[in-house]
């Protein structure tokens, strides 16, 4: 036979996880915490994933050589956009996402112009889809702008990601 010490230790032990199961267990208090633990690292974790943000400006096409050549002016940050970026763009909602490079970046006094360089035959597909004709079109192109988290994204935006 063991020590009497040993039991009166296990009786003590007993009396706590009795304890422990009455409040953790047999109460929602221990749902409200795993919940409560569950969103706030969800949270911190969507908080902390960077996406790419973007932003559709609205610009002209003209035609210069092989290329299609479009000029963006609206309200953006040229300082997110490098030569050699690549952007999609659109002739309308509902048609296809094409894809462009950008070739300038110019400032100017009302803002700055970027300028987008598209394949003809891409051009010539996207008026084909959407049925207008083939220069002086309004073309939507999506830029970069920076990070945003997914918090921040989803929540406060209400955008697609």
């Amino acid at each position: 036979m063991g020590p009497p010490m040993n039991a009166a230790k296990g009786k003590k032990n007993g009396r706590l996880w009795n304890g422990f199961s009455y409040l953790f267990i047999r109460t929602p208090l221990a749902a409200l915490l795993i919940i409560a633990g569950l969103c706030g690292g969800l949270y911190i974790w969507a908080d902390s994933l960077l996406l790419q943000h973007y932003v559709t400006v609205s610009g002209s096409a003209s035609v210069s050589g092989e290329y299609m050549l479009v000029r963006l002016k609206g309200n953006y940050d040229s300082s997110y956009i490098d030569i050699r970026d690549t952007a999609s763009w659109y002739l309308s909602a509902d048609g296809g996402r094409y894809t462009g490079t950008v070739v300038a970046v110019q400032a100017e006094a009302g803002g700055s112009t970027v300028e987008l360089e598209i394949s003809r035959s891409q051009w010539t597909r996207a008026n084909t889809e959407s049925g207008k004709t083939l220069s002086g079109e309004q073309v939507f192109v999506e830029i970069p702008q920076g990070q945003r988290s997914l918090w921040f994204k989803m929540i406060y935006k209400g955008e697609r990601l």
